[in-house]
């Protein structure tokens, strides 16, 4: 991968969009951008454009939107576009896009940690007094309730409703390359998180913790998990997006070593 910031997050980003591709959603690339389209759900944060680099000139940059305002509309879905400031093209395309009627919907970091932390990682995911993490990389036997219980838990932490999440869980551990963690104290499920590795990098989401349970350390657990098992599984890469304004996840993240890869990204959607 190319090492200018600006080609990294792009990196990041469609790699990203390939692991949901891998993983239930379509992925498209449309050359210019890609496309992540979620078929089952119609929330805008599941449909989404990035790695924008679309033309500056305002009647061919006007052409490419009505384009992509289109595509949205064939597949049925509100218009979501990711915009990497340094990273997108041109240079102004928030600017753009929100004089066009769009809006922020949200704002995020991504952030890296490479393999030369794997020792301190490991470490880090053994730091478990009182807590016990269950490392998933193949789908649990039957009646054994970790995959139910992390949806539980990731239910509970984004407090968004998702019925068929537990069985998304499962199946894509089925896939070579996902990875399900379950940090459970006291016999109870209180955080949660998954990862994917495709081509030497693994991508980790829906990192959650039972809101009771939260300011205790459990996500900074439940992501040692998952960057640990992944860098063992031969990852030299993972990453992650975090929301500007969840300060305490970034500082979890930071100090297992993650690092923001350049200034955060914004999702936008028209209004």
């Amino acid at each position: 991968m190319d090492a200018t910031p600006a080609a990294i997050r792009r990196g990041l980003e469609r790699h990203e969009g390939r692991v949901a591709g891998a993983t239930g959603r379509r992925f498209t690339d449309l050359g210019d951008a890609v496309l992540v389209h979620d078929e089952q759900a119609s929330g805008p944060w599941r449909t989404w454009l990035g790695d924008v680099r679309w033309p500056s000139a305002d009647g061919a940059f006007g052409r490419r939107l009505l384009d992509a305002l289109t595509l949205f509309a064939t597949i049925d879905r509100r218009p979501s576009i990711w915009v990497q400031p340094g990273a997108s093209a041109p240079s102004d395309l928030a600017e753009r896009l929100e004089a066009d009627g769009f809006a922020a919907a949200e704002t995020a970091y991504r952030m890296r940690l490479r393999s030369i932390a794997r020792a301190s990682v490991a470490a880090a995911a053994r730091d478990r007094t009182g807590l016990a993490a269950t490392v998933l990389s193949t789908p649990p036997p039957s009646g054994d309730p970790a995959v139910t219980d992390a949806a539980r838990v990731i239910t509970d932490a984004f407090g968004t409703k998702r019925p068929g999440l537990a069985a998304e869980l499962g199946s894509v551990l089925a896939l070579s390359g996902a990875t399900l963690v379950v940090v459970s104290a006291a016999g109870e499920a209180v955080g949660a998180g998954r990862s994917f590795a495709l081509d030497g990098m693994a991508y980790l989401s829906a990192i959650g913790v039972s809101p009771e349970w939260q300011g205790r350390g459990i996500g900074r657990l439940v992501t040692a998990a998952l960057a640990s098992a992944a860098f063992e599984a031969g990852s030299r890469t993972v990453h992650l997006a975090v929301a500007v304004d969840n300060i305490a996840a970034w500082r979890a993240y930071a100090a297992l070593g993650f690092r923001a890869v350049g200034p955060p990204a914004a999702r936008l959607v028209l209004r």
